[in-house]
């Protein structure tokens, strides 16, 4: 399998085996010791896909404003070629899924340094 990744920054993926802290206020993990911790995979960002919301204002009885969502639109993702998936943000992976495409995932249990810099991430959601 190839990725690629189109999110707005590199894509670091580090061994599960590492020592890592859970913070369950912030949902991130944080690396207990980064010499123990090195990566397995990176991916440089190749572009940003990003999406859109179509909104559409829609007559209501009881004369509340009311709007209804259509498919969302996605900018800068390649078409699908067999064999690649597409590493993008969560928002642009369940446009995608929405869209009929089943080649987006999304990083999962994000890595972060004791200063809250993004490190990286121990795996990736297929929505």
């Amino acid at each position: 399998m190839i990725y690629k990744n189109y999110t707005p920054h590199d894509i670091v993926l580090f061994k599960k085996s590492g020592k890592f802290q859970y913070n369950s206020q912030t949902k991130n993990y944080y690396l207990a010791d980064k010499s123990r911790n090195e990566p397995k995979y990176e991916w440089k960002s190749l572009g940003v896909a990003r999406c859109e919301s179509n909104r559409e204002s829609i007559p209501s009885p009881d004369g509340i404003p009311w709007v209804r969502l259509n498919k969302p639109t996605i900018y800068n993702l390649p078409e699908p070629e067999e064999g690649v998936l597409y590493i993008v943000s969560m928002k642009v992976a369940r446009a995608a899924k929405e869209l009929g495409r089943t080649d987006c995932v999304a990083p999962s249990k994000r890595v972060r340094d004791r200063y809250g810099k993004r490190l990286g991430c121990l795996g990736f959601i297929f929505v």
